[in-house]
């Protein structure tokens, strides 16, 4: 059985100035005056970003991550790469009626 390693994370769109997160496991552009927050997990490695404006990113790394299938009657799914990687975008058909986020299943090879 394949090994599934999942990633959530909000797509936004960031400005010009900002500053990279280095998670160990995987890297974030954000703006200078989002923060990174520590979380405890139990299988996996989460956390979340506080950009500042009352928004909350939330990620979770893991073999057991949510994979983000869902409600196709409240969610749009696309696929696409994203730093070579094959990405499943989700976003609310309606704003702030769902969740926005982005799974891996692969998003390290020797994990």
């Amino acid at each position: 059985m394949g090994k599934l390693i999942g990633l959530l994370a909000l797509f936004m769109i960031m400005p010009e100035t900002g500053k990279t997160i280095d998670f160990k496991l995987f890297t974030m552009d954000v703006p200078a005056s989002w923060e990174y927050v520590p979380k405890q997990g139990f299988d996996s490695f989460v956390g979340s970003i506080d950009t500042k404006n009352g928004d909350i990113l939330e990620f979770d790394y893991g073999y057991y991550s949510n994979s983000l299938d869902g409600n196709a009657e409240i969610q749009n799914y696309s696929y696409d790469t994203i730093d070579n990687k094959k990405a499943k975008i989700v976003v609310p058909k309606k704003p702030g009626k769902g969740l926005t986020g982005v799974y891996f299943e692969k998003a390290l090879d020797t994990i």
